[in-house]
């Protein structure tokens, strides 16, 4: 993504969109209590988070989570309510498609799962 792409985003969380989407996925919701966790406190990334309602989501259910978002306005709102709630949440602002160095936010290994949910995937999106 670039420069316009980060500020179009930022923009957008700025003037409050998605800003009613509080709700976790309904694919997130139906498949997150068939997952059979061996790891006592199990790590997630969400990849393209926004506003956080899946990490927000998945944090409340007992998941450390590493989410990433080219928006550092959505990160902050994102960041606000995990202080808010206490919940288990870093956040960290990149331009994946820019990637290259090594992230020191990160643990050195994820081995629970990494989501990235997109609108346009069979039966598994949100039309909200």
């Amino acid at each position: 993504m670039s420069e316009s792409d980060r500020n179009k985003w930022n923009l957008r969380y700025e003037q409050g969109e998605y800003a009613t989407r509080k709700h976790a996925s309904a694919y997130l919701e139906e498949w997150l209590p068939k997952l059979q966790l061996k790891a006592l406190e199990p790590t997630v990334m969400d990849v393209g988070c926004g506003l956080g309602r899946n990490a927000i989501y998945l944090a409340r259910h007992g998941w450390k989570v590493v989410a990433v978002d080219i928006s550092e306005v959505a990160l902050g709102t994102l960041q606000e309510t995990a202080a808010e709630e206490g919940l288990q949440i870093v956040c960290v602002q990149k331009d994946l498609e820019r990637v290259t160095e090594r992230w020191p936010e990160l643990p050195t290994h994820i081995k629970s799962a990494i989501i990235a949910l997109v609108q346009s995937a069979p039966n598994g999106g949100d039309s909200e």
